[in-house]
């Protein structure tokens, strides 16, 4: 009797490549790692062990139709997940946050104010990473530096509100003439996805002035 050829695999999506591996053939099933051709930064690569994708693969035309939607499934699943972005990567964390005042405070009193503003302001600067950016008030609500929007620079911004109608500006004036440090939640523009977003800012007091640098926290 004729043997019937094995079931051919169900088609790979044209933006991944299959590389099967010569030493993992098992009973004439494949074994595969899936790469997107064009890697975005940050970026995760996952790898799938063979005896995964073993259960999911044809084996033979009876079951082929089944096995071939839970093949599809999972390779769409694998190319979803390599081709998300790494969320938790490019944002700043609380920490960073905090460490981030503490240098740009130890800038101001290394430097002077003038050069470590204009560091500040620097969008190519030491002060900016990711969705972190330093900003500089002084005790009357007036910005003097800002990482991220440079208009804000030199105005009286104690009437500033954020998109719910918080006075913000007015809130942490208020809170850095009482305490030494503190954190603030509001909203604010995300230079990164440019899209209004939940923030919490940690300030800190030197001198007369107030140095923040927030976290932002997507709804």
């Amino acid at each position: 009797m004729r043997k019937r050829k094995p079931a051919a695999p169900a088609p790979i999506d044209s933006n991944a490549m299959v590389c099967i591996t010569p030493l993992l053939f098992r009973k004439s099933r494949q074994a595969a790692c899936f790469f997107p051709k064009h890697l975005a930064k940050n970026t995760r690569l996952f790898y799938v062990h063979p005896l995964l994708l073993e259960t999911s693969m044809p084996v033979n035309r009876k079951e082929a139709p089944m096995k071939r939607l839970s093949y599809s499934a999972l390779c769409l699943f694998l190319l979803l997940l390599t081709a998300m972005p790494a969320a938790a990567q490019d944002r700043g964390t609380k920490d960073e946050a905090v460490a981030m005042v503490k240098k740009a405070i130890a800038a101001i009193k290394a430097d002077g104010n003038e050069k470590a503003f204009a560091a500040i302001n620097d969008k190519a600067g030491p002060f900016q990473d990711r969705d972190l950016y330093v900003v500089v008030y002084n005790l009357d609500g007036k910005c003097l530096a800002h990482g991220a929007n440079a208009k804000q620079i030199g105005k009286d911004l104690l009437e500033l509100r954020d998109p719910d109608g918080k006075f913000f500006v007015k809130e942490r004036v208020a809170l850095g003439k009482t305490q030494d440090s503190f954190w603030q939640d509001y909203k604010f523009l995300n230079p990164q996805t440019k899209q209004i977003e939940p923030k919490s800012m940690y300030l800190e007091k030197t001198g007369d002035l107030l140095v923040g640098c927030g976290i932002y926290k997507p709804s």
